[in-house]
């Protein structure tokens, strides 16, 4: 888990967004970190063939992406 939240954090500060009416550069950082943490996650899990329960259940929300409203930064 730690490995998936370092590469969500490499991936943030690896892209140049520019913002737009669709969200400022920084929200769209934040969403690059979720999402790589999001997939690398799903993809352990889908490879060890775990579901994730209660007592493996990640920090993120683990809905579909469409159906997550995503928190800009600094917000819950």
């Amino acid at each position: 888990e730690e490995s998936f939240a370092r590469a969500g954090a490499l991936a943030a500060a690896g892209c140049a967004p520019v913002s737009d009416q669709r969200g400022s550069a920084e929200y769209k950082r934040h969403v690059a970190g979720v999402l790589t943490h999001r997939a690398l996650r799903r993809a352990t899990a889908r490879a060890v063939q775990l579901r994730p329960s209660h007592d493996v259940r990640p920090a993120h929300d683990v809905r579909p992406a469409h159906e997550v409203r995503l928190a800009r930064p600094g917000q819950r």
